[in-house]
């Protein structure tokens, strides 16, 4: 079977003695047989000997370098990068945009092709694997680790850098300091950047996965409006929040409310409207008009492992994270204001039911110590009779 021009990339780039005078031992960490994760590029593990550590290399795919947004979504990233630098919570850029010469033989004419990449850190930690298994760890873990996820957006979001494409493996550990880590900011933008393509160029479905997007970003071109970026990461955290407690995933429970068919009535009230403001502005008038034909949904979906005690908080605080309307979703302080309650409200349950366990040992013991006294006492009792009948 031939070889895929991604697979005869990484190939030639594993085969490399060292990338840049600089990177050695390079290995595709994303692309195994047919199994791939990442659709726009392929990801490296390799040794940095410069700074003598491990890096995360990201080439573009091949496949991708005649698609004008792709491409310029790629060379954005790490200027995207470049500007959190230095923010905590957020992924390291080591090396801006550089270019490989990838040499091909074209039936024996040597073709030269320049494929971009740039050198993150690398980071070992997995949060997947948590979503994955969720109903194996107790909820007070996984409350607290959807509370790191949400502040490494905040860190993201303060420098007016939004996602847009926030789902379980575009966050990892950070083995220096356990905390988790936002990555993958090929579909991220910037509040005050400049489009990286004309609004035609953009693809007509939303920017990052379909299964954590909002309603609004199904409405081309106002996915990529500047305004509601933010918005559209609070979205997508709620979806994470139903996934992290549920067996179902999220799009799957959506989809059993009136959400498809909304859409589609909204998409025909607002077609005809190309300028984007004008379009955000019509957006909002429909929405706020139909928003409450579609039901609330519920955190608390099949076989759940959301404790009784924060059911209804964490209910109320997942149905202001997915609001149909992007203007009545929750701001992420008062999402973390309400994950705070949940978590004290959990750990003091835990606390209580910690105390009752104790204090039901410390009966259970005092009633056996009772219990063997008056032993004692009745085995004094009788051999003191037996000891009187022997002497009559």
């Amino acid at each position: 079977m031939p070889q895929t021009a991604a697979q005869q990339l990484i190939k030639d780039i594993e085969s490399l003695a060292r990338l840049d005078n600089r990177y050695e031992d390079l290995t595709c960490v994303n692309l195994d047989g047919a199994k791939r994760t990442g659709v726009c590029s392929l990801v490296f593990k390799a040794r940095d000997i410069q700074n003598n550590s491990d890096v995360s290399i990201k080439f573009i795919e091949p496949m991708h370098l005649g698609i004008a947004y792709r491409l310029k979504a790629f060379e954005r990233e790490p200027d995207i990068l470049e500007v959190l630098k230095g923010t905590p919570r957020c992924v390291d850029l080591i090396e801006g945009c550089k270019h490989f010469t990838w040499q091909l033989d074209n039936n024996g004419m040597p073709v030269n092709i320049t494929i971009p990449y740039f050198v993150c850190e690398w980071l070992d930690g997995d949060v997947e694997s948590i979503f994955l298994e969720q109903q194996n760890y107790e909820a007070l873990f996984k409350l607290k680790l959807f509370r790191e996820i949400v502040l490494a957006v905040r860190a993201f979001h303060s420098k007016e850098v939004f996602h847009r494409d926030l789902k379980k493996d575009n966050f990892r550990k950070r083995a220096a300091d356990d905390c988790v880590v936002a990555i993958d900011f090929g579909t991220a933008a910037g509040k005050k950047r400049t489009k990286t393509v004309n609004t035609e160029d953009y693809p007509s479905e939303p920017v990052g996965a379909n299964a954590f997007s909002p309603p609004e970003a199904f409405i081309t071109p106002l996915g990529s409006h500047r305004e509601i970026g933010t918005q559209y990461d609070v979205y997508a955290l709620g979806a994470l929040l139903f996934d992290l407690f549920n067996v179902d995933h999220f799009v799957k429970h959506r989809a059993a409310t009136n959400f498809d068919n909304l859409l589609s009535i909204l998409s025909m009230q607002v077609a005809g409207t190309s300028d984007e403001d004008a379009l955000l502005a019509k957006w909002r008038e429909v929405i706020t008009a139909h928003e409450k034909s579609v039901a609330k949904m519920k955190l608390n979906g099949r076989g759940n492992t959301i404790p009784k005690a924060v059911m209804s908080l964490l209910n109320d605080l997942f149905n202001s994270m997915v609001h149909i309307n992007l203007d009545k979703r929750i701001s992420l302080e008062s999402c973390l204001k309400k994950i705070d309650s949940a978590i004290r409200v959990m750990e003091n349950d835990a606390l209580q039911r910690r105390r009752l366990k104790i204090n039901a040992i410390r009966r259970r013991n005092r009633l056996r110590k009772i219990e063997a006294r008056e032993k004692r006492l009745l085995e004094h009792l009788a051999n003191k009779r037996i000891a009187g009948t022997s002497n009559v």
